[in-house]
This record gives C-alpha cells, structure tokens and sequence, in this order.
C-alpha cells in the first residue's frame, strides 16, 4: 500500500486507526532525507490520525513507522528486546493488530 493510500484510508477510518494504534501505545517515527530534517521518534497524546492526515510529505526520500516502541529501561520490554523468539512474537502480534483492523498490507 501506497504511503498516500494509507493517508486516505486513515482519513476514511479515524475512529478504527486511532483506537487500533492507541492500544498499541500511537507510536510513530517520522524521518525525512530529502530535504534533511529531525527525525521525529514519540507517542503521541490524543488521535495518531490528526498527524498522520497532516503529513503532507510522502516518504519518498525517507520513511514513517506507525506501531509499538519497546524500551529497553522497562523490565517487560528488555525481555523481548533479549529473546529473538520473544522479539518475532511481538513483531508478528503487532501486525497481526494492524492487518487484522484493515490497515495493513
């Protein structure tokens, strides 16, 4: 799926996104490399959908990532971030969340 069919099936689907990626905790990175800029690596209070609508750049020369963060000073996040088994099984849970709620590929 296009970066720019993403947009619009967001924009069509707010409620759905939003409560799909909030119990995944809305984390997003956004970073550009054409033209150069910060990158952008946070959870977002209130709805992941307003940022994502307004991202008017296509990550034609960078990239965007919507999911879940682990954090490697949480206790329960190490142990993922330790085990490759762990690791997949939470990779694959993710995207069976984002896949089964419509917006995955």
């Amino acid at each position: 799926m296009e970066y720019l069919e993403f947009r619009q099936q967001v924009d069509r689907q707010r409620a759905a996104f939003d409560r799909t990626f909030q119990a995944l905790g809305n984390y997003y990175e956004f970073e550009n490399l054409e033209p150069l800029g910060r990158p952008i690596y946070e959870s977002v209070v209130g709805p992941l959908s307003a940022i994502i609508i307004a991202d008017e750049q296509a990550p034609l020369n960078g990239w965007r990532f919507f999911g879940r963060r682990l954090w490697f000073h949480d206790p329960q996040d190490q142990a993922v971030i330790g085990s490759h088994e762990r690791l997949r099984d939470a990779v694959v849970d993710v995207c069976n969340q984002i896949q089964g709620a419509g917006f995955g590929m």
